[in-house]
């Protein structure tokens, strides 16, 4: 019977010799309320582990909600903003990076039409994060601020020509701003390593979902739901030139019995966040350009064939489906997709702790941010059955498949 074997060669960290990452590097990554919150740093840090495994690669999360890189702040916020300069030089220190990843601006227009002083204050911060990121031989990652959605937002929006704007009161076009910031990262000649515009893609995608589901909600208007921190971490690892696929399985000649034996063996892919919307990650391209994992047979030899793993059958699928390649992460029933999903709970566990210990290790300013309740070094510790628990759900594995045709 004849068997196709898959070894991934993205197990091998020079799979793709542009990717901005190296060995053993420790990324630090800076933010707000939308980095501190830690979804798309978890889908990140998986994406990270699943197609690099060798590369000794660390995630060290500095997220801080409120924060921003411009100093400013409304006149209505419950404390002052605090702004990132307060504590870089000691996340430098402390943390040592060999990659800075940042993702600011949603609080730096605070929330008004396009000002030039505030995009000159915005500017003047990335520039600074990029000269201390210079310094200390650290590659500069830049992301693009994630879009504000005023079809979700749930207050009461500011009129046109208002004296004040904010969070409370944001302007209803403020995404305009945030284009504008975006573009500017975009284009800034020499800025950064690599930028990724998570801005540009999740701003058509959010908008053209909200046409096609009516009632449907990005989250509050600031802070998305889970799927689009997946979806931005997707954009994120591929500005890093990360490898795109999971696993990729072409179906040969079948057997003498006139069935496909396919074995495939590699990482699970990463799984989607509870509660994402049926058909939100193939509509926006996810699956196709960041976790493919795929089985293709471009000329099956009936018109309708059915998959199995064992005696169980799987599914379905038609010479069509199978001819643009039939997304495998839809069967629950591989171990691929059910260690990828119950990797999920101790990766986010993890990044908490790790999170809250490394924020308080730096030190910071935002008075309502609670302390954690270890030391970095307690943290790390408590932290290390998870990380050996993640190892095993990810490890390399291997399954076999069986494809037959149904009738001619």
């Amino acid at each position: 019977m004849a068997r196709i074997l898959l070894t991934l060669l993205l197990f091998l960290f020079t799979a793709r010799a542009e990717c901005v990452l190296k060995q053993g590097d420790r990324i630090m990554v800076l933010g707000d309320s939308n980095t501190q919150s830690g979804l798309y740093v978890v889908a990140l840090d998986l994406l990270i582990r699943t197609r690099l495994p060798a590369s000794g690669i660390e995630v060290v999360p500095l997220g801080l909600a409120s924060e921003t890189l411009s100093g400013t702040s409304e006149k209505d916020h419950p404390f002052p903003r605090p702004d990132v300069h307060e504590r870089l030089g000691r996340a430098f220190e402390k943390v040592q990076p060999t990659v800075v990843l940042f993702c600011y601006g949603m609080n730096d227009g605070i929330y008004a039409p396009p000002d030039a002083g505030r995009m000159a204050l915005f500017q003047k911060g990335v520039k600074d994060i990029a000269a201390m990121a210079a310094q200390s031989k650290a590659r500069l990652v830049a992301i693009t601020p994630p879009p504000f959605d005023p079809k979700s937002y749930k207050g009461a929006m500011a009129a046109e020509g208002a004296a004040e704007f904010g969070y409370r009161a944001p302007w209803p076009r403020y995404n305009e701003t945030l284009t504008g910031y975006a573009k500017w990262l975009r284009e800034e000649p020499g800025l950064a390593d690599a930028v990724a515009d998570v801005h540009t893609p999740l701003s058509a995608h959010i908008a053209s979902w909200h046409a096609s589901h009516q009632g449907w909600s990005s989250g509050d208007g600031i802070h998305p739901i889970p799927a689009i921190h997946w979806l931005m971490a997707g954009l994120i690892a591929e500005a890093l030139e990360l490898p795109p696929a999971a696993a990729e399985v072409f179906a040969g000649e079948p057997g003498a019995d006139g069935a496909w034996t396919i074995e495939v063996e590699g990482m699970p892919p990463l799984a989607h966040p509870k509660d994402a919307p049926a058909g939100f990650f193939e509509a926006a391209g996810f699956q196709k350009s960041m976790n493919r994992f795929t089985l293709t047979m471009p000329r099956a030899p009936a018109a309708v064939m059915r998959l199995k793993l064992g005696d169980q059958l799987l599914g379905m699928m038609t010479r069509n489906q199978l001819a643009r390649g039939v997304d495998l992460t839809r069967y629950t029933s591989l171990s691929f997709n059910r260690d990828a999903t119950a990797a999920l709970g101790p990766a986010l566990e993890r990044h908490h702790l790790l999170s809250d210990a490394w924020r308080d290790h730096v030190g910071h300013t935002r008075p309502s941010t609670g302390k954690s309740k270890f030391t970095l070094e307690e943290a790390q510790a408590a932290a290390a059955p998870l990380e050996a628990k993640l190892k095993m759900l990810l490890a390399v594995r291997k399954e076999t498949l069986r494809l037959e045709a149904v009738g001619p």
